[in-house]
């Protein structure tokens, strides 16, 4: 019998990622082949039904491809009419890999510029010694992210350190995700909180709905002397306009990303003053933990493949956005009770527990299964009962024009807190961000949180199970 066919393009592949990946190819019965350079897999691409990698010439020699994933964040150049031979194959990012070294890059740019680093390398390099030149803090700053996804959210964790003033994120849902801003907006509101922004940082993918979202008009919008990080995609800022209020001496900038890649040679952004500059690096691969996490996340979704689960990461071939986001007052989601047919499958999955075990510690406890349509995603099990009502029984549904979203009620009097939060998803602390993002992505959404609601003297009161969904 012919095996299945995976083919995989990551030039910086340790061998313990490639054991790790042909281990589970050989698992579900797949032919596994991986290579550094898209030219070497050529030959394997016709039967290939899956395949990982970031150059378009894969997808369109691949005939037969049924799935396609990206070992980076951004899909931009699979969203070209042409990109696919087979019109049915699905796209996948590895959103959720980048956000430690990307935000990394953003706070070196950051505090380079506002710290005078160029200025003082120009000295030193003259061999001067000069010690007094004004410089600028975090702490304080007034602070906009445009892109709340992983790097975003990153990028926050990091910021929080230094003591801004506020830090405000923008979005095109207006949802908080995990209620780590002091404020959100929608897009179509940005221009409100950018004469308050000192600090500009942008992680936005290449789009058609994201190109040159920073035009003339914005720049003039921001106060006299602001930053503008952009590590997303060069196409959000339209650059002739931006190096114009850098050579008028208004702004500052600090740009990884470029409208042209390379730069060209006899680009005017060369010498530009206020401007550093870095050749597309933020997001390079070249730190270890960063492929790490690609394969981590290509195995968990491949486990999803093969298991016909729902794919993690799916892009939309025609947008670029997340899949299913567009659609998402449309999806249909719903609670049943839990039948023993299901506790029966979730302990064939939770393997880690004996059946005694399973059945003291985990079975009583189940008590509704959340479907979406006829397909059941995840389990709520009971954890605590106060005053004979038990905790995480019941679901709500919140819909209107600032969030569309789910979660499970913990107590009545904190759901006015949870809304005022803009949670969408809410959880305990015993859940792992990753496992939230992955139930939340599974009923087509693409941000989430996590809630740390401890109640005194208890442990956690509610537990969602999600790491092995159904």
């Amino acid at each position: 019998m012919m095996k299945r066919k995976l083919v995989v393009v990551i030039p910086d592949l340790t061998e313990n990622h490639r054991v790790r990946i042909r281990e589970a190819a050989e698992r579900h019965g797949f032919d596994c082949r991986v290579f550094g350079e898209p030219s070497e897999s050529l030959p394997y691409l016709k039967d290939a039904e899956v395949v990982v990698g970031s150059d378009p010439v894969l997808s369109q020699n691949a005939p037969n491809l049924r799935w396609l994933c990206s070992p980076f964040a951004g899909t931009d150049r699979f969203i070209a009419d042409d990109a696919f031979a087979c019109p049915d194959a699905e796209l996948t990012n590895s959103s959720g890999a980048y956000g430690v070294t990307i935000s990394e890059h953003v706070i070196m740019l950051l505090t380079e510029i506002l710290r005078r680093q160029p200025e003082y390398q120009a000295h030193i390099e003259k061999r001067e010694w000069i010690r007094w030149l004004p410089v600028r803090s975090i702490h304080g700053s007034r602070i906009t992210l445009l892109g709340t996804g992983d790097i975003g959210q990153e990028t926050l964790r990091r910021l929080r350190g230094f003591r801004p003033r506020q830090i405000i994120g923008v979005n095109r849902k207006g949802c908080n995700p995990g209620g780590l801003f002091d404020r959100i907006v929608r897009r179509e509101q940005l221009e409100e909180v950018l004469p308050e922004t000192d600090l500009l940082i942008i992680s936005l993918p290449g789009t058609q709905d994201t190109c040159r979202m920073i035009s003339e008009r914005q720049l003039k919008l921001l106060p006299d002397d602001a930053v503008i990080i952009n590590v997303g995609r060069g196409t959000v800022i339209d650059q002739p306009a931006l190096e114009k209020e850098l050579r008028a001496g208004r702004l500052y900038a600090g740009l990884d990303v470029f409208e042209e890649e390379p730069i060209p040679q006899d680009s005017t952004l060369w010498d530009c003053p206020r401007l550093v500059m870095t050749p597309h690096v933020a997001g390079n691969t070249s730190l270890p933990y960063t492929v790490d996490r690609i394969v981590e996340l290509l195995l968990e979704d491949f486990e999803n493949y093969c298991s016909s689960r729902p794919l993690i990461r799916r892009v939309d071939r025609r947008t670029g956005h997340p899949a299913g986001t567009e659609a998402k007052k449309n999806a249909s989601v719903s609670v049943r009770s839990v039948t023993d047919a299901d506790k029966d499958f979730w302990f064939s999955l939770d393997r880690h527990l004996d059946k005694e075990e399973f059945d003291r510690k985990v079975r009583d406890r189940m008590g509704y299964v959340l479907m979406k349509g006829d397909q059941p995603i995840a389990i709520l099990r009971y954890m605590l009962f106060w005053d004979s009502i038990p905790f995480c029984t019941m679901l709500y549904v919140q819909e209107n024009e600032q969030r569309n979203g789910f979660g499970h009620m913990l107590m009545k009097h904190w759901e006015k807190e949870m809304k005022a939060k803009g949670y969408g998803l809410v959880m305990t602390s015993t859940q792992k961000d990753e496992e939230a993002q992955f139930f939340y992505r599974a009923i087509g959404y693409t941000d989430c949180g996590a809630l740390d609601l401890p109640f005194p003297g208890y442990e956690q009161p509610t537990e969602l199970i999600m790491g092995k969904a159904l």
